[in-house]
């Protein structure tokens, strides 16, 4: 594995963040701002929906289009969108929820096409193993991030945070 493909899954997995911490950061501000856990719940389960609706297209889009553009696109779409979420407030919350898995970046896809072509057959055991492990980071840091910027911020905040922190693992990745 070398630089360059280890510089990818950091900027990858970092893009992941506001995505593995999506239910998380949904739960704690459905609760706070869309009137409780139910409707905390509907969001949370509107956005994985969304994302299962949709990761088949990205996937068609990936292969047709090109990493780059597929990921600018979705990136793009995906930042306003989770900065329209933190912002919303009330029943609205549920469908803006949706749209944000809607948009969701494929970018696991992505590193997994992408992997194969930067390190070769010789180092393809080593660059997985590299992706998981920074990949079980994010997870296991995630809420640790999420739980810091609520407690500074509130939860919008820790959105916005999360999606500024995705946004860049795009850019880098």
């Amino acid at each position: 594995m070398n630089v360059r493909s280890a510089w990818f899954c950091a900027g990858a997995n970092l893009a992941q963040l506001p995505i593995a911490m999506r239910p998380l950061l949904v739960t704690v501000l459905g609760a706070q701002q869309a009137g409780g856990y139910a409707v905390a719940g509907l969001a949370g389960g509107a956005a994985a929906a969304g994302m299962a609706v949709t990761s088949p297209g990205w996937s068609w889009a990936l292969a047709r289009f090109g990493e780059r553009r597929v990921l600018v696109a979705s990136g793009v779409l995906y930042a306003g969108v989770q900065i329209v979420l933190a912002a919303c407030h009330g029943p609205l919350f549920v469908g803006v929820a949706g749209a944000s898995g809607l948009c969701t970046p494929p970018v696991a896809s992505c590193v997994r096409g992408t992997l194969p072509r930067m390190v070769g057959s010789g180092g393809l055991t080593k660059a997985y193993a590299v992706n998981s492990v920074s990949l079980e980071i994010v997870y296991i840091a995630g809420p640790l991030w999420v739980a810091g910027w609520t407690a500074l911020v509130g939860a919008a905040g820790a959105l916005v945070a999360s999606t500024v922190v995705g946004v860049g693992g795009l850019v880098v990745g």
